[in-house]
């Protein structure tokens, strides 16, 4: 029994061998699936990550495109707009043009600013170009020109609101509007006309201009010249509380027709226009006046109640 035990022996070690080889080939098979199969999983993982790529990067493409679209879209129409003469437009259609001109290029041209007044036939569109007015922020004191300036007042005196754009001139500094001699005495002589309060509103202006232009003689002349049919009165006014620390002199014109306005001296106010004729019309003043109105002068004088400063021009 054991001699066959013997025998048999090799027999099962050669199946026990089998056995652990078959189970080590089974088990290298059972690895080799795992790998695969986390292979498989990493390699699904990749394409997915690919694909999610590929799939977001074809979605921004096409956002891309859209935008680069839409902006050309928006340049095409702004270029057709800027193309567009906005005197044939309408008031509102005109001011929308000119906002979206404005947010695009940040800058204005200071003649659409000046159609825009022009425009101006009722308060609200005031309100509306003076509230987009305000909005650009102009810095530049030399933006608007004495026409564009020129075209404001006419928007103003349409509207009714001189008193307003009287404020807005006083204020010069933060509107950037400096007028003209032209426009300044415009100003005035509708302030003269409304009375009341304007009186002073006009002197006060008229101080302020002083102040940072020089008065000329020709500008005297031409605002006398304005006020002789019915504001000389308010003129006279304004010369009386003129600030003496102001420099102002009149000119040949203004003197004649303040002499001429008191009918040769026979007028209440003589004695009064004499007192600013002398105020303003010192000696260096006198000699470079023509005879005639040097002769009208001394007339005048020789005429008024010049007690106070007897024949200085005689």
């Amino acid at each position: 029994m054991m001699n066959n035990l013997v025998k048999r022996l090799p027999n099962l070690v050669i199946k026990s061998n089998k056995s652990l080889n078959i189970y080590s080939v089974n088990k290298l098979n059972l690895n080799s699936t795992i790998i695969n199969n986390n292979n498989n999983k990493f390699q699904q993982q990749q394409n997915f990550a690919t694909l999610s790529k590929k799939k977001f990067g074809g979605i921004k493409d096409k956002k891309e495109d859209e935008e680069k679209i839409i902006k050309q879209e928006k340049e095409r129409l702004f270029i057709e707009q800027s193309k567009i003469s906005i005197d044939t437009l309408t008031f509102d259609h005109a001011l929308q043009n000119i906002k979206e001109k404005f947010e695009k290029e940040h800058a204005l041209s200071s003649r659409l600013i000046g159609t825009m007044f022009k425009k101006v036939k009722t308060l609200e569109e005031l309100h509306q170009i003076l509230k987009f007015f305000k909005y650009m922020k102009n810095p530049n004191p030399d933006y608007l020109r004495s026409s564009h300036i020129l075209y404001i007042y006419y928007a103003f005196l349409r509207t009714s609101q001189i008193p307003l754009f009287a404020e807005m001139l006083i204020h010069s500094d933060k509107f950037q509007i400096f007028p003209k001699h032209n426009v300044l005495i415009k100003v005035l002589i509708q302030l003269f006309k409304l009375g009341g309060d304007n009186i002073q509103l006009a002197n006060q202006l008229f101080s302020i201009n002083s102040s940072r232009f020089p008065i000329t003689t020709k500008f005297m002349d031409s605002f006398s010249k304005a006020a002789e049919t019915s504001c000389l009165p308010q003129f006279l006014g304004l010369l009386k509380n003129y600030p003496t620390n102001l420099p102002l002199e009149l000119g040949a014109k203004t003197i004649k027709i303040l002499i001429r306005s008191t009918n040769d001296g026979a007028n209440e106010n003589t004695q009064e226009i004499l007192d600013i004729i002398y105020r303003f019309t010192p000696e260096s003043v006198f000699n470079q006046l023509d005879q005639t109105t040097k002769n009208e002068l001394i007339k005048f004088e020789s005429n008024a109640n010049h007690s106070t400063n007897p024949n200085r021009f005689s």
